[in-house]
């Protein structure tokens, strides 16, 4: 009995001792190997690693609307539209009703797109900046890059847009809704690329010496919402009007500031 425990012991230190050694073997150049095992675990550490996301911030967020909703108060008091007396006492719901058609009712040129995405971008970069606890100067850097490129990323577009809709409504030709569909494609397609260079010298040169910069290419346009919003609510292509696009303003300008305000290396 003794005999055949001292047997079995010996094979499982011998099974042990092949196993470890199998870790590692000579390669042809004289260097270890690492066992495809490890290799799988590493490269799925990795991986983690980098498509780590960050905890959502609910104060950059609540930031970024408030400096959104600020600007759409004030173009409604501007233009004299006014929301129904009785709308404290309303349910949620018909709140919200008689918000989305006073917010339907304002006249929105360059100034009013601008400002509130800059209302946006303002609230989540001065909310992130409250709420990083890392104290990281890099991520304040990140901050005013994204600041920068987000701020030109809409203006730049929606000014060069604003500038061909006015050309096209000076000169009402049977070519007329064709041109207004085209300005928003030729300023969107000609402005991102304009804001994008502009926004990597000043970054480079005032913010990060080491920025590498941003490039825009064609996947982009489709992220770039913003843009394309913008520029199709400055457009007012007739069948394009009448479609509740406004509303999707605050939402994209809200989520320009949270990504501002979360924005880090």
């Amino acid at each position: 009995m003794d005999s055949e425990m001292i047997h079995n012991s010996q094979q499982v230190f011998n099974d042990f001792t092949r196993f470890r050694m199998n870790k590692t073997r000579p390669a042809a150049s004289g260097q270890m190997t690492v066992d495809s095992h490890y290799q799988h675990d590493k490269k799925n550490d990795e991986f983690v690693k980098k498509n780590k996301k960050e905890k959502f911030n609910l104060p950059v967020l609540i930031g970024s609307l408030i400096g959104t909703m600020l600007p759409i108060a004030v173009m409604i008091k501007k233009q004299g539209l006014k929301l129904p007396s009785d709308i404290k006492t309303k349910p949620f719901l018909e709140k919200a009703k008689d918000l989305y058609k006073t917010f339907n009712k304002i006249e929105f040129e360059e100034k009013e797109l601008i400002s509130m995405s800059l209302g946006g971008l303002l609230g989540g970069a001065l909310a992130g900046a409250a709420t990083d606890k890392e104290k990281n100067p890099q991520n304040r850097k990140n901050r005013i890059k994204e600041f920068i490129f987000q701020a030109l990323n809409v203006s730049i577009p929606t000014i060069l847009t604003g500038a061909l809709v006015r050309q096209v409504s000076k000169r009402a030709t049977k070519y007329k809704i064709p041109l207004q569909i085209a300005a928003p494609i030729i300023g969107v397609g000609a402005g991102m690329p304009a804001a994008a260079a502009i926004s990597n010298k000043i970054n480079k040169t005032f913010v990060d010496p080491e920025d590498k910069g941003k490039k825009i290419h064609p996947k982009n346009y489709l992220v770039h919402a913003d843009d394309a919003v913008s520029a199709l609510v400055l457009a007012k292509v007739p069948l394009v009007d009448k479609l509740p696009i406004k509303a999707i303003l605050p939402v994209i300008f809200t989520n320009c500031g949270y990504e501002t305000g979360t924005a880090k290396d």
